[in-house]
């Protein structure tokens, strides 16, 4: 490659790498009536979660930090070198300059954006009570996708053998220090919650990183979650929990410099016929609520 195209590359992903960033960011953020926008609100809630504010939760912030860090620290290991060339032949005309300080100060109006959207939010800004999600979210109601893999004691799982309990499905890995511990927080707590009032919910936590979380470690993951009894930890190979993940719509990226997996706060809702009803990132409180709407 020329160090021409090397540099056109450099400034290509750098763009590239600003508008989806801006993008990210500005879906979070964007002011949602949930009233007539309930796309939006599932949006924003599967991605960040919702506070009734209407901002993201903890583990949404977290998310919006990260995204740009760890796809900034990977642009700087590819176009690194090319970056410093690109700006000190631009910086020598004042044109150059002007082009230079262009995204500068659009970076800087969405600072600006979101520290105004932050200061003016308040309580009565999404209508819902802390905790529980607007009586508009959208029920999916649509199939859900097998599972296919085995448990902590090495036994296959399908979702029919729950038929008639909700069940709780959602996705983390064992060397997950940030969303993960709040994700199995959420579903066993809910899980809780809901046979305090006399219902009942199975949770299965699916593996995000089947490279480590080999069947032979369900077991010490299951405990180190410290699941009740109705809960199971999903694994399986490579191939058969990557397909599973890529069937239920997960998204996430492997960092190749650790192993560690970059992913949403994402559960989903089975209702006891076995469908999908709800896509959540949110609390125990609003999954718990979600699951007696079923």
């Amino acid at each position: 490659m020329s160090k021409e195209s090397s540099t056109r590359g450099a400034a290509a992903a750098a763009v590239g790498l600003l508008l989806i960033t801006g993008a990210w960011w500005a879906l979070a953020f964007w002011p949602v009536d949930t009233a007539s926008s309930v796309w939006l609100t599932r949006a924003k809630s599967v991605c960040f979660g919702l506070t009734p504010s209407g901002l993201p939760d903890a583990p949404g912030w977290i998310a919006l930090i990260s995204q740009p860090l760890v796809m900034g620290a990977m642009y700087l290991s590819i176009w690194g070198k090319q970056l410093v060339e690109l700006i000190e032949t631009t910086a020598k005309t004042p044109f150059g300059r002007v082009r230079l300080a262009a995204p500068v100060a659009l970076i800087a109006l969405g600072v600006g954006a979101v520290s105004y959207r932050v200061a003016s939010a308040t309580e009565n800004d999404f209508t819902a009570p802390p905790g529980v999600l607007p009586s508009t979210y959208p029920r999916l109601d649509r199939e859900a996708p097998v599972l296919g893999l085995v448990d902590q004691n090495g036994k296959a799982v399908e979702l029919s053998q729950f038929s008639g309990t909700p069940v709780l499905v959602t996705f983390a890995f064992g060397n997950c220090e940030a969303i993960c511990p709040m994700v199995v927080h959420d579903v066993k707590e809910a899980q809780r919650r809901i046979r305090e009032t006399g219902g009942d919910a199975f949770v299965v936590v699916v593996t995000l990183d089947p490279w480590r979380d080999t069947p032979s470690r369900l077991l010490p993951l299951f405990q180190q979650w410290e699941l009740a009894d109705g809960s199971y930890a999903l694994g399986g190979t490579v191939e058969g929990v990557n397909e599973v993940l890529d069937a239920w719509d997960v998204p996430r990226t492997r960092e190749p410099a650790n192993g560690n997996i970059i992913h949403p706060r994402l559960s989903y809702i089975i209702d006891q016929s076995g469908r999908i009803a709800y896509a959540v990132s949110a609390g125990a409180d609003a999954i718990a609520d979600l699951v007696s709407r079923l």
